[in-house]
């Protein structure tokens, strides 16, 4: 268990959290090795960077699995940049919308 959070900490500190995660989720520690050795090879293979953006989302979204990383990454929902994701549109201002004034007691 500490080899890998060792290697999760040369990639950075959502990696760490993801594998602290994985290992947290299971009965027995050993049984999340194969996925712990899964987010090591997908940093190998994608990179650091995309590994820790799709860490980041898998920790926030509450899905800290190896499946839904890699599903992330392949995707491509890991390139995302908070500036790239649209944000509400505010409605139209028009004569025709009510207000909170109209539904005050009288």
């Amino acid at each position: 268990m500490d080899w890998y959070r060792d290697q999760a900490r040369g990639i950075g500190d959502e990696a760490v959290e993801l594998i602290e995660c994985i290992i947290a989720k299971r009965v027995h520690p050993e049984q999340a090795y194969r996925s712990c050795d899964g987010i090591l090879a997908l940093s190998r293979k994608v990179g650091k960077v995309p590994l820790l953006r799709a860490a980041k989302i898998a920790l926030s979204v509450n899905e800290p699995t190896y499946s839904f990383v890699k599903r992330l990454i392949q995707n491509g929902v890991s390139d995302l940049t908070p500036a790239s994701s649209p944000k509400p549109a505010r409605l139209p201002e028009h004569n025709n919308i009510r207000g909170k004034t109209y539904y005050q007691k009288p």
